[in-house]
This record gives C-alpha cells, structure tokens and sequence, in this order.
C-alpha cells in the first residue's frame, strides 16, 4: 500500500546587526502523520524487507544559529 502524509511546519527566523557583527537564529518546527509508513525491517542475519506501519507521526524541532 502506498504512503499518504500530512504535514505542517512553521518557522522563526532572527536578524540583528550591532556595527560589523551580525548575528542570526531559526526555529523550524515540523509535524508529520503518515499514514502506511514505507520502513525496512531486518533480522538478525541482516536480511531486510519493506514494511507498513499503518500510523506514524514524525515531530520535531530544528534550530540553528
């Protein structure tokens, strides 16, 4: 079965200058449900194969500077 997702995600994003410096920052933060998640799953002797998981959710936050 195929994957279907929906997603959302906002950012901030910061400038200041003082003289020559200029400092910067941004958080992105994103949540993903996915339904029929494509993952691959192996055993112990490292034979993989695709499966479903039938609910995910993928959630987060990204900062940088």
């Amino acid at each position: 079965m195929p994957e279907t997702a929906r997603n959302a995600e906002a950012a901030v994003y910061w400038t200041s200058s003082y003289g020559d410096a200029r400092w910067e920052a941004r958080a992105i933060g994103y949540y993903n449900k996915v339904e029929e998640l494509i993952v691959f799953m192996c055993d112990a002797s490292f034979n993989c194969r695709p499966e479903n998981v039938a609910d995910a959710t993928l959630s987060g936050v990204t900062l940088g500077i």
